[in-house]
């Protein structure tokens, strides 16, 4: 049992921190990528000496900023960027209005920026079942550990259609050889599921844990 937040003797907090408050919500693999956002928000803002997210006034925010924010997102980023920034923007501005840090008119007009619009192609493709193989392949021709690493983690991103931060949260206690399972803890949005890997896939993994060894552990 963990003691309290807060004891007795604590001294006043200082004004709450829409941004500490919108980080801890989220889930443990999105943090980074989320503060990364909103320091590049509060420099394109700001400049280069602005104070860090977790110190940053975002409740003072107004729809004249973030229309400023957006316009230097797409003079220099793709829409992808721009709109991961935005939306981290967005979230930290809720949290605000839900803090008091700003009125609910406020935080409606300085949220209410568009995202920017996807133009083209998306970069990156779906890769053919020929490339896959050959990837398989090429990962069998290698005798060494890394070669049977690689191989497994092929299995894993094609076989159960893992994402990248899943396939490299996979501990050995996810895995179950007798069911062809595996339990993604920490997937997309904090959730869970099970997904199943297949023969193939059973093999690789399996061939990787007689390299790597069954001790707990990524």
């Amino acid at each position: 049992m963990t003691g309290p937040l807060l004891s007795p003797s604590s001294p006043p907090a200082g004004p709450p921190d829409p941004a500490r408050v919108y980080l801890d919500r989220l889930a443990t693999g999105s943090r980074a990528s989320v503060t990364s956002a909103l320091r590049l928000a509060a420099r394109l803002l700001f400049g280069n000496n602005c104070r860090p997210p977790e110190r940053f006034a975002w409740g003072a925010l107004t729809y004249a900023d973030t229309a400023r924010l957006r316009a230097e997102l797409v003079k220099r980023f793709a829409p992808a960027t721009c709109n991961r920034v935005l939306s981290a923007v967005r979230g930290v501005l809720r949290e605000a209005w839900r803090l008091d840090l700003m009125s609910g008119n406020a935080h409606a007009k300085a949220a209410s920026v568009e995202s920017v619009r996807l133009t083209g192609l998306v970069r990156g493709r779906v890769l053919g079942i020929h490339e896959i193989a050959r990837l398989a392949r090429a990962c069998a021709d290698d005798d060494s550990p890394a070669g049977v690493r690689d191989g497994a983690c092929v299995a894993l991103l094609f076989g159960a259609g893992l994402r990248r931060a899943e396939a490299v949260s996979v501990d050995v206690d996810d895995f179950s050889s007798v069911r062809g399972s595996l339990c993604v803890r920490r997937g997309k949005g904090g959730r869970g599921r099970v997904v199943f890997v297949g023969a193939g896939g059973v093999g690789a993994v399996e061939a990787w844990l007689s390299v790597r060894g069954r001790a707990p552990g990524p």
